[in-house]
């Protein structure tokens, strides 16, 4: 009889509310967050930072539900105040909470914040650097699934950057991974990568073929 694979139960995330009290502590501290965001831009940032990352012992938020609500608010004041270097940091300065969360979790929410960097103005050596990071902390943490995922925008940003040999070299490791995994969609992302790479250099027969 073959093993069953037991799930992994970060991988799972499942609904539990927070107490009323806790709700109520949240949900105060989040409005007080967005009333400073027109009146004091750094207050506001340090108000979010505060909610996300030092959560008072006597207070309770099964699976982060309400520290995830503060970091996409606190994103998307950063885009809109341009704060591109601020973004990068703030995904940095979550790992510790991520080890605490569901890994789809965690997942999204990094892919959320480089999509945010990607909507700052001349961020893209940024957006590289970012990448390069979040890979080299999924590949200690044994993140996989994030990792492929962020290496495919990594390609993406070096086809970007007309840097065509990093993305070729890079998405073939990718594809002998993923091609292991049978990823059909993150196989049809990395093809089409390579069928754009492909036409940029001329090579319009392989273009075609992809």
């Amino acid at each position: 009889m073959a093993d069953v694979q037991m799930a992994d139960p970060m991988d799972v995330d499942v609904e539990v509310q927070a107490s009323d009290a806790s709700a109520k502590y949240f949900e105060d501290k989040l409005d007080q967050a967005r009333d400073l965001e027109t009146k004091d831009s750094a207050q506001a940032i340090k108000a979010y930072k505060d909610i996300i990352l030092n959560m008072p012992q006597d207070q309770d938020d099964p699976q982060a539900k309400f520290r995830e609500k503060a970091i996409y608010a606190l994103g998307d004041h950063l885009v809109n105040k341009g704060l591109a270097q601020e973004i990068s940091t703030l995904s940095k300065d979550l790992r510790p909470l991520f080890a605490d969360l569901p890994k789809a979790k965690t997942a999204k929410l990094v892919r959320h914040l480089i999509d945010l960097l990607a909507k700052t103005s001349n961020s893209t050596a940024l957006q590289i650097e970012m990448c390069k990071d979040c890979i080299k902390w999924c590949t200690g943490e044994k993140r996989t699934f994030l990792r492929h995922r962020v290496e495919t925008r990594l390609a993406a940003l070096y086809l970007h950057e007309m840097r065509y040999q990093d993305s070729l070299e890079l998405l073939t490791r990718l594809l002998s991974e993923v091609k292991k995994l049978d990823d059909k969609l993150l196989l049809v992302e990395i093809h089409l990568i390579e069928c754009r790479i492909h036409y940029a250099v001329q090579n319009l027969p392989k273009a075609k073929a992809g």
